[in-house]
C-alpha cells in the first residue's frame, strides 16, 4: 500500500512498522490518494500513481529493526504456523508480503526511497509536514501485541540470535547492526 500527496511525498508501507496508523494520518490530508494492494514494491506503486507524480515527492518507508520486527511477527503468527519455537520460527516463516526472498524490507531500497525507523516515525513525519506546510499529524496504535507473556529479550536465545544473524544478514547490512537483540 502507498499513500500518495502528488508534489509532496509518497509513502510506501511495510508490514509491523505503523504502516495502517501512518497510511490513516496521511491519507487523511486533502488530496492524497491511497494506492490498494496492501504492501507494494516501489515500482508497483509507480505504475500506478507515476501520472499524478511531478518528480519532486520525496519517497519514503518505514523499516524496524529485526530483532523488533521478527518477535512481533512471531507474536502474531506463531498459533497459525504451529512453529512455537521462536528460533525454528526465525528459520522458516516466510509468507509473503511479510517477508519475500529473506528480506523484510523487500520493497525498499536506499537507491530509491528514503528510510525511516520505526522508532521515529511520528518525528519524522511531523517533520516532513513542517516543510510541506501541511498540519501536524499524530499516529494512532493500531495491532498492538498484547500478548507478550514474557520481556523481549527472554526469546532471544543464542539460537534464536544466530538464526536471526544469519537469515537476515543482507538486512543488518543494510539498515541495523548485527549485534543482539
Amino acid at each position: 500500500m502507498a499513500v500518495v500527496l502528488p508534489g509532496k511525498f509518497v509513502y510506501l508501507a511495510s508490514t509491523y512498522t505503523a504502516s495502517m496508523a501512518t497510511a490513516r494520518a496521511l491519507k487523511n490530508i486533502e488530496g492524497a490518494r491511497q494506492t490498494w494492494k496492501h504492501h507494494d514494491a516501489w515500482s508497483d506503486v509507480l505504475a500506478q500513481v507515476g501520472p499524478y507524480l511531478d518528480g519532486n515527492e520525496l519517497v519514503f518507508s518505514c523499516i524496524r529493526n529485526p530483532y523488533d520486527w521478527m518477535l512481533t511477527a512471531f507474536m502474531r503468527w506463531r498459533t497459525t504456523t504451529k512453529l512455537h519455537d521462536f528460533a525454528t520460527f526465525i528459520r522458516r516463516f516466510d509468507r509473503d508480503p511479510f517477508i519475500r526472498d529473506n528480506s523484510i524490507y523487500w520493497q525498499t531500497t536506499p537507491e530509491q526511497v528514503n528510510v525511516w525507523r520505526y522508532e521515529t516515525v511520528e518525528r519524522d513525519l511531523n517533520m516532513l509536514m513542517d516543510v510541506s506546510d501541511l498540519p501536524q499529524i499524530e499516529l494512532t496504535r493500531t495491532n498492538v501485541t498484547n500478548d507478550k507473556q514474557k520481556p523481549w529479550q527472554s526469546y532471544y536465545t543464542d539460537d534464536a540470535i544466530e538464526a536471526m544473524n544469519e537469515r537476515f544478514a543482507s538486512e543488518f547490512s543494510k539498515w541495523y547492526d548485527p549485534v543482539t537483540p
